[in-house]
C-alpha cells in the first residue's frame, strides 16, 4: 500500500494491474489485449472504450508508458468506505495522466467523489474523464491505426488473430 502523496515516486513500469481482466461468456462488457506502437506491447482493457482510449494514446508523442487500472484508491467518506480503480496511468516524458473511462450516461452525481482527480492533482499528474467520442475523429484515427498496423509491429497480431 502506498500513501497517495508517494504515488509519482513509485517504480511503474514494474507495476502490475490493481485487478484481473476477466473474460467469461455471457458477460457485457468486451474486454481483451490492444497493441500500441509507442510502447511496442499488449495492454488490457475492459470495454470497447477502453479499447478506444488506447487507441487514441498510441497517437500521443512521447509516449513511454501506459498502465492498466494501475492502482486501487481506498478512502473513507461519511457515508462508507469506497474503492476505486483508475483505468489508465499515460506517461509522457514530460508529465502523467490518470485517466477514468466511463460513458457519460453512467456517471452518477455522486460518481465524482470516486472518480481519482484528488489523487491526481496531489501529485502532479495531469487527469481525464473519458466519456464518450465525436463520431467523424474516431473514424479517421481508427483508419490511421489500421493503416498503421498493417506496416508495424501490430500486423503479426492480425495475422495471428485471423488464423
Amino acid at each position: 500500500m502506498t500513501p497517495v502523496r508517494d504515488l509519482a515516486a513509485f517504480e511503474w513500469p514494474a507495476s502490475r494491474p490493481a485487478r484481473a481482466f476477466a473474460w467469461r461468456p455471457g458477460q457485457r462488457h468486451r474486454p481483451g489485449l490492444a497493441f500500441m506502437s509507442a510502447t511496442g506491447r499488449l495492454h488490457g482493457f475492459e470495454s470497447l472504450a477502453e479499447r478506444r482510449v488506447l487507441l487514441e494514446l498510441d497517437f500521443v508523442g512521447g509516449m513511454t508508458e501506459v498502465l492498466s487500472q494501475p492502482f486501487t484508491l481506498k478512502f473513507t467518506t461519511c457515508q462508507r468506505p469506497v474503492r476505486h480503480t483508475p483505468d489508465f496511468l499515460a506517461l509522457t516524458r514530460e508529465t502523467a495522466l490518470l485517466i477514468d473511462v466511463r460513458p457519460s450516461d453512467l456517471i452518477k452525481p455522486d460518481d465524482a467523489l470516486k472518480f481519482a482527480q484528488r489523487a491526481a492533482r496531489a501529485v502532479g499528474w495531469h487527469y481525464a474523464v473519458v466519456a464518450g467520442w465525436r463520431p467523424q475523429p474516431w473514424a479517421a484515427l481508427e483508419a490511421l491505426h489500421r493503416r498503421n498496423r498493417r506496416r508495424g509491429r501490430g500486423a503479426f497480431l492480425d495475422e495471428a488473430h485471423r488464423s
